[in-house]
């Protein structure tokens, strides 16, 4: 499902162009924190529109929010399909691949931590976002697998074919924990992504 499938894609140009105004001052919103504490004539505002526009397009903030989630959701999804296509890994080393694939999610977790945030908080008691979480969960692991899968001797964990999916769910929950409650010392934040890399590399017993 597209994330304009949420809502009825508007026929006038000028409601078009609002609504794709409206997103990205939701992103921004959400990006610096801001989005929940936001009223409608001040989101209105901010993205040169009015609040009657805003009404007739989205109806209210949650469809707003479950309209930037579903985007998320899907610009992950080809982001992950693109960057970790086979035919691009061709050649590569496991270790290429493994490191290629850990910087790819630190990658997509920076970009949108505001909006990753919100949606860890709301998939708490939502069952909907719940869903939609575990959902993408389940590519990251599906993305990687068929790389990794051919290189199972190059693997020196105990048991390679579960480690793969129990590597994942480390990595994401490391990324989650970061984007959480994660330290402000930059020097901490700047090695991040480099520490994360090595604990993918030995809990899967790669060599570098």
């Amino acid at each position: 499902m597209s994330y304009l499938d949420i809502i009825p894609v508007p026929q006038q140009l000028r409601s078009k162009e609002a609504l794709t105004r409206f997103i990205e001052t939701g992103e921004q919103l959400l990006l610096e924190n801001r989005f929940e504490l936001t009223g409608i004539a001040d989101l209105a505002k901010l993205s040169q529109s009015s609040i009657g526009t805003f009404y007739r397009v989205l109806t209210d903030k949650e469809t707003l929010f479950r309209v930037l989630f579903e985007k998320f959701r899907e610009e992950s999804i080809s982001k992950m399909r693109e960057v970790m296509a086979p035919e691009r890994w061709t050649g590569s080393t496991v270790v290429e691949i493994a490191d290629g694939y850990v910087r790819l999610l630190t990658e997509i977790f920076d970009k949108k931590e505001g909006l990753i945030r919100a949606m860890r908080i709301r998939s708490s008691s939502d069952p909907v976002y719940r869903e939609g979480l575990y959902l993408l969960n389940s590519y990251c692991l599906e993305v990687i697998r068929p790389l990794l899968m051919p290189c199972l001797d190059a693997i020196k964990h105990p048991k390679p074919y579960e480690a793969i999916e129990f590597g994942v769910s480390f990595l994401l929950g490391s990324l989650n924990y970061q984007n959480l409650a994660g330290s402000r010392v930059p020097e901490y934040v700047e090695a991040f992504p480099d520490e994360l890399v090595l604990l993918f590399r030995r809990y899967l017993g790669l060599e570098s």
